[in-house]
């Protein structure tokens, strides 16, 4: 059985998602020279500024990390394959998979024009370097048992420079949902370095990945910058970069949304009481396992 990557569905999402950004930082009655006319015509150029409701542990895939990274992680870094808004199993850097009839192989066969942010080609050496860094002590003592089925383990063979074998002990259909955290590091990178310091090495704080939007800048407990991967394999992202500000505060959140200083944030239900009448913010609701809202400027 194959399953096709939806073709450059990523960059469609992407578009979608920073249209939403530019729109929310120009007044919608007064359209300026780089503000999209509609949600079909995007606009190359602007920053978006995104809220973070507290600061990162860390970007280090092998390190220690919470939600919010997973957030900036969304922007910059990828996995084998994600899932699409309605649900559904798209490639990301894995362009097209087979499932074995048995159900205990899958073949990934990998994008062979993706680069790394500091222009390598990205291979299935480094899918194969990273998972091998989960089965080693030094680097994680826990990371090998999401490789495992019954306590027996998954293992992960090359099968050219753009190909990769997933073998399971037995079937285990929900094996996608551990594949699409699995963040792969760049082997040129960090096979030089010793393995009970990647979890905590240099790459950690100016991290290259194959992302949309490549690291520039991180401030403790203030921002994180990113600007746009001008090689990316999806095509060149609208915007020119990715602003991420820390702002543990719901109140002072919406002051910052108010202000112009923020253009996308989730609130809760008291911040959303207090901002739905609002003319210069737009709220919008997704359905999780908890309740939030998310809201964006749509003027000044």
């Amino acid at each position: 059985m194959r399953y096709r990557a939806r073709t450059k569905w990523h960059l469609i999402a992407l578009i979608l998602v920073l249209t939403i950004g530019l729109v929310a930082c120009t007044k919608v009655d007064d359209p300026g020279p780089n503000q999209a006319q509609g949600p079909d015509e995007p606009t190359a150029g602007g920053t978006i500024t995104v809220r973070l409701n507290g600061d990162v542990s860390g970007l280090n895939p092998f390190g220690k990390t919470e939600g919010n990274t997973y957030q900036l992680w969304a922007f910059m870094a990828e996995s084998l394959v994600r899932h699409t808004p309605d649900n559904k199993w798209t490639g990301q850097l894995a362009e097209t998979w087979d499932i074995s009839p048995d159900g205990k192989e899958y073949t990934f066969n990998l994008r062979k024009d993706v680069k790394w942010h500091d222009g390598e080609p990205f291979t299935a050496d480094d899918v194969i370097f990273s998972y091998e860094l989960h089965w080693d002590d030094e680097v994680s003592e826990e990371a090998k048992y999401t490789w495992m089925v019954d306590d027996e383990p998954i293992t992960m063979e090359k099968v050219d420079a753009h190909t990769v074998k997933m073998i399971l002990p037995k079937p285990f259909p929900a094996i996608l949902e551990e594949v699409k955290w699995f963040i792969p590091g760049p082997k040129h990178i960090l096979e030089n370095v010793p393995r009970n310091e990647i979890p905590t090495c240099e790459w950690g704080n100016n991290p290259v990945f194959t992302g949309p939007f490549k690291f520039v800048e991180y401030k403790p407990g203030e921002y994180v910058k990113m600007e746009r991967f001008d090689d990316y394999w999806g095509g060149t992202p609208y915007l020119d970069a990715v602003y991420f500000r820390v702002l543990a505060d719901e109140n002072a959140a919406a002051v910052a949304l108010e202000s112009g200083q923020l253009d996308w944030t989730r609130i809760t239900p008291a911040v959303y009481d207090r901002l739905k009448d609002s003319s210069i913010t737009h709220a919008f609701s997704q359905n999780q396992a908890g309740l939030f809202w998310s809201r964006y400027r749509v003027g000044t």
